[in-house]
């Protein structure tokens, strides 16, 4: 099982079949006490080992959260169960820069054995490991034993997230809607994201917005408080259609009301639905900046669209039901806070 943190499901990494939580496992009644398989932290020499693990696991991406790694996040530290055929599990836990105050897991288990064990003494270790510090883990809805485990060690649901795609053929926009045509007369202008290029007070504004839009959305698991400068750049984004990017802005032009951006998509053909947001008593404006973007979209050849739509967006949530978007199995997140609760050897719980 592969157990992505927040804002890397958008790299396309699904999860792996090399998860703790299958039939087998179950039915070979292995959920025994913690202790019973020898946990040790990863050194340089099990590299080898650990690559081809994760190799098995269908997650060679995760090869970069391995200490020792040149790139890679802040904190990086990884502990693996050896048998004496190898690896039969490992747990990667890591830092997030945009997100420094938890901790992230991904927890391996070698997909021939699938010993419920080796992840019970792996979790022991992980949470002594996170120092106090809350943990995060994600998998897919239809884990329902990944929800048994996790729950057993304190962990709770903290966010869905859907990534639903969108056949642009079943999207219909009337002339009106295409051109953004205004619903306030406090709202004068509407320009996308690459006419306010030099709009030193808009531009600004446009960050203002982004960051509280984001910090009202992830208040569980609050970003890092850079300054507004690093938030400018989110709209200068490389992946970024700035001109399919929209804002909504007061009569002076100085300050943005609403925004919602577009993205590139992975595939040819494909855009992706990105942020959006407004001020507080201008909600109204999303509808024809959202518009606007999707405009753009049908009128420069994109076949469909994607977004990546957390159930704490306020804004973002609303997208499933005004678009006919595919059915989309969510993501959950699952998150222990610091100060949460810890397994005993009975199986209840206690305050750490």
């Amino acid at each position: 099982m592969t157990l992505e943190p927040e804002n890397n499901v958008q790299q396309g990494c699904p999860p792996s079949q090399g998860h703790p939580f299958s039939q087998k496992a179950i039915q070979k009644n292995e959920y025994a006490a913690p202790g019973s398989r020898q946990v040790t932290r990863y050194r340089q020499e099990d590299r080898e080992d650990a690559v081809r693990m994760l190799g098995l696991c269908g997650a060679e991406e995760r090869v970069s959260l391995l200490p020792g790694q040149e790139k890679g996040p802040l904190e990086r530290k990884a502990f693996i169960v050896r048998s004496h055929s190898g690896i039969d599990g490992i747990a990667l836990l890591w830092q997030k820069g945009f997100h420094p105050l938890g901790r992230y897991l991904n927890l391996y288990l070698r997909p021939d054995q699938q010993d419920l064990r080796v992840a019970e003494a792996l979790m022991e270790v992980v949470q002594a490991e996170a120092g106090g510090r809350a943990i995060q883990v994600l998998f897919r809805e239809n884990e329902l034993l990944a929800v048994d485990f996790y729950t057993r060690f304190g962990f709770a649901e903290m966010r869905r997230t859907y990534m639903p795609h969108l056949d642009l053929a079943k999207v219909k926009l009337t002339a009106a809607e295409e051109q953004g045509a205004a619903i306030r007369d406090d709202c004068l202008h509407i320009r996308s994201f690459a006419e306010l290029q030099g709009n030193e007070a808009a531009l600004n504004g446009l960050a203002q917005r982004m960051r509280a839009s984001y910090e009202k959305a992830h208040e569980g698991n609050p970003p890092q408080p850079y300054p507004l400068t690093v938030w400018r750049t989110f709209s200068e984004a490389d992946d970024l259609w700035a001109e399919g990017s929209f804002a909504a802005l007061n009569a002076q032009g100085d300050e943005v009301l609403a925004f919602a951006s577009l993205h590139k998509g992975e595939a040819e053909h494909e855009a992706e639905l990105g942020w959006m947001g407004a001020e507080s008593g201008f909600e109204t404006l999303l509808e024809i900046v959202d518009r606007k973007r999707m405009a753009y979209s049908l009128a420069h050849g994109f076949i469909r669209v994607s977004a990546e739509i957390d159930n704490t967006d306020r804004y973002q949530i609303t997208l499933l039901d005004k678009y006919p978007f595919e059915p989309a199995e969510p993501l959950l997140t699952y998150r222990r806070e610091a100060g949460g609760t810890e397994r005993t050897e009975t199986g209840e719980e206690r305050l750490d």
